[in-house]
């Protein structure tokens, strides 16, 4: 997408790039823990592993942040300024609805670019999921403060938001994962 390569799929590893595993947080309470002890912890949208195949995994940002690497080789967790480039290209007022997937959404997107956006939804810091089906929300690797991190979301809702929203989150939440390629 204009000079940037994005993978056409939300991240799914239960490992990092040196092979370490991630803790799945299946429970409530594994998830709150993970968070409390600032560890890097995965779970699939409502601790189905049908999700995994369809929206990829969720992460809290220890994982993002870690530096034992969430993306493949050669790909990294981007950054505020990746997703700025993307949606400059792309032109923010309709940018959500060009990476939308056409399927899986109340109003499904056009994917002009084969990005494939899907509503994978959230996991709260309490452990309870929301919005499979109305949001999707990606992690950058950008913070705000030691608290928070920046993220970038699509979304169906009443108000027909075509935009990739920008905003930010505390850490212990659960997002989606794209990856987009190093620049050489």
């Amino acid at each position: 997408i204009g000079k940037q390569e994005w993978l056409a799929e939300n991240v799914s590893t239960p490992v990092f790039l040196n092979g370490d595993s991630i803790l799945h947080a299946k429970t409530k309470q594994q998830w709150v823990w993970a968070g409390r002890k600032q560890l890097p912890a995965l779970c699939y949208y409502d601790s189905n592993p049908d999700n995994d195949g369809i929206h990829g995994r969720l992460y809290n940002w220890y994982a993002v942040s870690s530096s034992k690497q969430l993306c493949p080789k050669g790909y990294h967790v981007p950054t505020r300024s990746d997703w700025n480039e993307l949606t400059k290209f792309i032109g923010n007022k309709t940018a959500g609805d060009q990476l939308k997937g056409k399927v899986g959404w109340k109003e499904n997107g056009l994917d002009q670019f084969g990005f494939n956006a899907t509503p994978g939804g959230q996991r709260t810091p309490n452990g309870d999921f929301t919005n499979i089906g109305n949001y999707t929300i990606w992690w950058t690797s950008s913070t705000t403060n030691v608290y928070a991190a920046t993220y970038r979301m699509i979304r169906d809702d009443v108000y027909k938001n075509s935009k990739l929203l920008q905003s930010n989150d505390i850490f212990e939440h659960g997002y989606c994962v794209r990856c987009v390629k190093d620049l050489n």
